[in-house]
């Protein structure tokens, strides 16, 4: 008898162990936690570094502040590389710092500078050879930042100096490296005042140079002084430089000495030697009549015609003050009283004969004009000499005073005087011509 074979199945033994029941969990929990393996998956950080502001911090030190995502690599940060439009940056500190820029980190990187600088605004950049990064590589970007207030260089002294202009006014001139907020300039001397900037006209160039005219109220010894400067930064400076002021508004006390009675021909002397000043006398010019004007503390001078002459002698000090004082000489004639002939062929012609010396003549027709006629012209002059001698005949015309007029009724053609030096003349004939 045959039989059909059945796969055997063990049954179940109470109380045996179930040592596939873990192996079950497991592989039903395995898709379940992969999902959440693979959310997180960290993603890679490809966010350069970004700046931040730039502070100043004291005269030397300016804070500049950079952001990242994740963290600054501060072991990239060099002092040489950054570069700075004013000043040099000697090294550098680095500090993290809490962002509140989002959920970004940051650090604070303090420049220390070389020395104050003379600029207020400031601006940082990166070099070329610059390398900061994060953490994750990413370059910091050449970018500019601008730190301000950084101007903490004082006004540097140039000139202080008072040139003067007349005996009571000079000219201030104040010059510094750079632009002034305010000045001050005291005086003291005679009246005390103080001035400042307002009153200054301002130069600019290669440095600041500040000039006015002041006009010193009453004569007197001054000291000027340089008291202090504040440049347009609010940087003081104090210079106590001084120079000084001497108004002395008198003129020379003014000595003549020489004779005041003369003879025509007859060289006298004058002089102005005891002439005196507190400051020295700088000059002294005489005027001898209307036209002779002659340097020198000694003149000696001789008069043509007989009559009172003035004499003038102005002295004049360093200051440019001036005094004149006149001296009246009357001058005697040592010839005669000669006649003066006047014919007038035609009304633009005459002729005058004047015979005589030493003396003044007055050349008047009888009636009317001596030419007709807006203009006359000395046409000529001749003169008659002693046999066997020469000399020279010097004429000089000016226009006739105001009191010719009105003595003789006439305006007068002009005033001539003829000088024939030592040499005797006897007859002189003045030819005249009129112009219509």
């Amino acid at each position: 008898m045959s039989a059909i074979g059945h796969s055997r199945v063990t049954p179940l033994i109470p109380g045996s162990p179930r040592r596939w029941l873990p192996l079950l969990v497991l592989l039903l929990a395995v898709p379940l936690l992969m999902p959440i393996a693979t959310d997180t998956v960290v993603a890679e950080d490809t966010e350069p570094p970004e700046w931040g502001n730039a502070t100043r911090s004291d005269d030397t030190t300016i804070e500049v502040t950079l952001y990242d995502d994740e963290s600054i690599a501060t072991n990239t940060i060099q002092a040489d590389d950054f570069t700075l439009t004013a000043g040099r940056v000697e090294n550098v500190s680095v500090t993290s710092i809490s962002a509140a820029k989002g959920n970004k980190s940051g650090a604070r990187v303090s420049l220390a500078l070389e020395s104050k600088v003379d600029k207020n605004n400031v601006s940082i950049s990166l070099r070329n050879t610059a390398n900061i990064t994060d953490t994750a590589g990413n370059e910091l970007p050449d970018e500019t930042v601008t730190a301000t207030g950084m101007d903490a260089v004082v006004p540097k002294y140039r000139d202080f100096n008072v040139t003067r202009v007349n005996s009571s006014t000079a000219e201030i001139t104040v010059e510094t490296h750079e632009r002034l907020d305010q000045l001050r300039v005291s005086i003291g001397g005679a009246s005390l005042d103080t001035l400042n900037i307002s009153a200054f006209t301002e130069r600019t160039g290669n440095s600041a140079v500040y000039t006015r005219e002041y006009t010193f109220p009453e004569e007197g010894e001054y000291s000027l002084l340089l008291m202090s400067v504040t440049d347009r930064h609010g940087n003081n400076n104090s210079f106590s430089r001084q120079q000084t002021f001497l108004y002395d508004g008198t003129g020379p006390n003014v000595t003549v000495t020489g004779p005041r009675n003369a003879t025509v021909g007859e060289p006298v002397a004058f002089s102005a030697a005891e002439t005196t000043d507190g400051q020295g006398v700088e000059s002294i010019q005489w005027q001898v009549g209307d036209d002779t004007i002659l340097s020198g503390e000694n003149i000696t001078v001789a008069f043509a015609s007989p009559g009172s002459h003035e004499v003038a002698v102005t002295a004049t000090d360093p200051f440019g003050n001036t005094e004149t004082v006149t001296r009246v000489v009357s001058v005697t004639g040592n010839g005669t009283v000669g006649n003066v002939t006047v014919q007038q062929p035609n009304a633009t012609v005459a002729s005058v004969s004047v015979n005589g010396t030493g003396q003044s003549q007055v050349i008047q027709p009888r009636v009317g004009a001596l030419t007709s006629g807006p203009n006359g012209t000395l046409e000529r002059l001749t003169a008659s000499f002693p046999s066997n001698e020469s000399a020279t005949l010097t004429i000089r015309s000016r226009q006739p005073p105001p009191s010719f007029a009105t003595a003789t009724g006439h305006t007068g053609i002009s005033r001539f005087a003829l000088d024939n030096g030592a040499v005797p003349t006897a007859d002189v004939l003045v030819r005249f011509t009129g112009l219509n």
